[in-house]
């Protein structure tokens, strides 16, 4: 899930390294 939460939020913020840095 956690992959799939990450590419939702990514489209939401263009800032994926930080979303996975959290």
């Amino acid at each position: 899930l956690q992959r799939h939460d990450r590419n939702i939020r990514t489209t939401e913020r263009p800032f994926p390294v930080i979303i996975i840095g959290e």
